[in-house]
């Protein structure tokens, strides 16, 4: 069975706003059917008639219209006629609205609040959005079959954009998730509001973070996903082996790309940032990919005189199973540099088109003191704070209006500081990631900190912009998005607040444990989260480390200090932490362990290391060879064992291993010339893995056996 379950955030107010929207709309339109207002008062309505939802999620504040809700679920749910009336003191009381909600609606309706930061007090917005992330995974989690609508029309702006964030993090975990976004847009120029589908925003993120992963780690598995393009995913496939493998052609590849034909913008950033990734000499790749431990080989051969200090490292790192080495740092850090401080802050018309009302905002000013001001423009108190600010909005914002404001105030806009940013469409991300570019020029050996206001115009705008300066940030690496400002009213009042919400830190948090999970790469915002255990932190730390240098006898003594740590005191999201680790970790020495070992190098892309790995097990675990025994007198032996045919299963793995042996002696011996064939490399170190993970211990004994019988 289908599990129908609309999420909303629910507005403060309603009954007076119904009233205040008959006067200026007359009808909600969705597709091609209308909904007259005078039934349809609230688009909820038009929802639970046409999507027939059979759970509902609610986010709100103590202030958003709960009575409202509870009636129009009661006539939905269970056909009541009569409205209950709230008294006044159960209006806003949020333990009292929990608790009739649960006694009435039980499983049928699940309501979050958000708690309001006009206090400044926003330290738990992220504890209290893994919850709500957790919570909602619950509920998914209890049908196979789910589809999702999300509405985010209603509700304060942190609202919308704590919703998107959760529907962003709930597709890691739910690839297959039926999911449509909506919002009623009350556009100026319309006598109704207009339901759109806006279910783009969450393709736009899906392209972000994949171009995320190709961006910091090389890996185009998410590309693939997104992009139908498999000339061009193959050749950046290539290109990333090639890479890590140190071939000789690799400006062949680089040609290749150059001629593919690109069929849309998203293909066009792809091969933007290949130009940049072109400037790279293999070992700054390396460095930028954090594949430190295939930055010392490169270096070592490269130049093993001038890098003799790494030859211990270079070893330890291609011959994992008898040699040792040391770490080597990221080099990559950025010292030194300039700062330059950016506001990017967003114009719409105001409500009806009428600008934006004067409000009394307190705020934090840059000593960390509150203040208070009457603006309408929220960025108007941190002017002083930013080198640059940036104004984007569409042609039919109330520029005038703004410009006005501040010519009464003797400052004439734009001007060097604050400038104008006319965009054509906010839909395009990748027309207005270009955008972005072309105002922000970016010069070298500088670092660029962007913040960002979200407080004005429609819902989508915001978000879009926040999307494009994301992967703005991504395909730049001295642009630091850094924090999201919200300048909320007080309700009924003409005072307000502005605050920081940490919409990004929750982003960054869910990323980097995905990174974790799917790379095994320690990200630097690990670092400065409170969310994960420090334990876990850690052992989190310790792993990427001992995978980037190929360390499995370290990651045999991280086993023994993750024995120590107590699952059942967990929450929920370091208990995900707890799960990932346990798969990354191996026990001891034994063959199947080191087996598991290197599929895990295989899995986060480690191709290189992965082959150095299995390489050496086959030499020393299975054939058990002296480790000074030469490696062609090995082959020539192993060649007669081949001929010899003892089963096979031997036959199958000699021939996988010969061919993956050519292409790890680039990775490992830059010196080495010959050509090798690329062409389908990871499924040949795929299959490698799988023949080898079939040989019981009394097919390793026959084999030893017969190898040491050959001359």
């Amino acid at each position: 069975m289908e599990n129908n379950i609309l999420i909303m955030s629910l507005s403060n107010n309603l009954e007076k706003n119904i009233e205040k929207a008959k006067k200026n709309k007359k009808e909600y339109r969705w597709e091609n059917k209308k909904y007259d207002l005078e039934k349809y008062e609230y688009l909820t309505k038009v929802y639970l008639e046409e999507l027939k939802p059979n759970k509902i999620i609610v986010f709100g504040t103590d202030q958003s219209s709960w009575n409202y809700l509870y009636n129009l679920l009661n006539k939905y749910f269970y056909s009541e006629k009569e409205d209950v009336i709230f008294l006044d003191e159960q209006k806003n009381d949020v333990e009292y609205i929990r608790k009739v909600f649960k006694e009435r609606f039980s499983d049928k309706c699940k309501i979050f609040f958000i708690e309001s930061k006009n206090k400044f007090d926003n330290e738990n917005i992220v504890s209290d959005l893994v919850f709500q992330i957790e919570e909602i995974k619950k509920i998914l989690d209890e049908q196979s079959r789910n589809q999702v609508y999300v509405d985010i029309t209603g509700g304060l702006r942190i609202i919308f954009l704590s919703l998107i964030s959760i529907i962003n993090i709930l597709k890691i975990y739910y690839s297959k998730l039926k999911l449509k976004v909506l919002y009623s847009q009350n556009d100026i120029n319309l006598d109704y509001f207009q339901i759109i589908d806006i279910t783009n925003v969450l393709e736009k993120l899906d392209f972000v973070d994949a171009v995320s992963s190709f961006t910091k780690y090389g890996s185009v598995d998410k590309l693939r996903e997104i992009i139908q393009n498999n000339s061009l995913l193959n050749k950046l496939e290539e290109l990333y082996i090639k890479l890590q493998f140190n071939f000789k052609n690799i400006n062949d590849t680089y040609k290749d790309l150059a001629k593919i034909n690109v069929n849309n913008e998203n293909e066009k950033i792809l091969k933007e940032r290949i130009k940049e990734l072109k400037t790279l000499k293999n070992e700054k790749y390396h460095n930028k990919v954090k594949n430190y431990g295939i930055e010392i080989v490169n270096k070592y051969e490269s130049d093993n005189k001038k890098y003799k200090s790494l030859k211990d490292q270079r070893n330890k790192i291609v011959h994992p199973l008898n040699k040792f080495g040391k770490y080597i740092e990221n080099n990559n850090a950025c010292k030194n540099l300039s700062k330059r401080k950016i506001l990017i802050w967003n114009l719409g018309t105001g409500e009806f088109g009428r600008g934006y009302e004067k409000i009394l905002y307190r705020y934090i000013n840059s000593e960390g003191q509150e203040e208070i001001i009457e603006t309408q423009y929220t960025f108007e108190p941190y002017i002083e704070n930013y080198d640059e600010i940036y104004i984007f909005g569409l042609e039919t914002g109330r520029w005038d209006l703004l410009t006005e404001y501040f010519k009464n105030k003797d400052i004439m806009l734009p001007n060097e500081k604050i400038k104008y940013a006319h965009v054509d469409n906010f839909g395009n991300i990748n027309e207005l990631n270009q955008k972005i570019g072309n105002e922000i020029k970016i010069k070298k050996q500088e670092i660029i900190e962007i913040d960002m206001d979200i407080t004005h115009s429609f819902r989508n705008i915001p978000f879009n912009l926040l999307t494009s300066l994301r992967l703005f940030e991504l395909l730049n690496d001295n642009i630091v998005l850094r924090s999201i400002y919200y300048g909320e009213r007080i309700l009924n009042s003409e005072c307000g607040s502005i605050y920081k919400i940490p919409i990004l830190e929750i982003i960054n948090l869910y990323k980097s444990i995905v990174e974790f999970k799917d790379y095994t790469k320690y990200t630097n915002f690990l670092e400065n989260t409170k969310m994960i255990d420090e334990k876990l932190l850690k052992i989190m730390r310790k792993i990427s480390e001992a995978y980037t240098y190929n360390e499995y006898k370290k990651i045999i003594e991280i086993s023994k200090e993750f024995e120590k740590v107590n699952n059942k005191e967990l929450d929920l999201i370091n208990k995900k932490i707890y799960e990932i680790i346990e798969v990354k970790l191996i026990k001891n020495e034994t063959y199947e362990e080191l087996i598991k070992f290197v599929k895990n190098q295989k899995n986060s892309k480690n191709y290189a290391l992965a082959s150095f790995f299995l390489i050496d097990i086959y030499k020393y675990k299975i054939f058990k060879i002296d480790s000074k025994e030469k490696s062609e007198t090995f082959y020539k032996k192993i060649e007669k064992l081949k001929n010899k045919y003892v089963d096979n299963k031997l036959k199958k793995l000699i021939d996988c291993l010969n061919k993956l042996n050519n292409i790890r002696n680039y990775a490992g011996h830059i010196n080495i010339r010959e050509e090798v064939n690329l062409i389908n490399f990871s499924d040949s170190l795929e299959k490698a893995i799988k023949i080898m993970n079939k040989l019981t211990l009394k097919d390793i004994e026959k084999y030893e056996k017969e190898y040491e019988a050959i001359e």
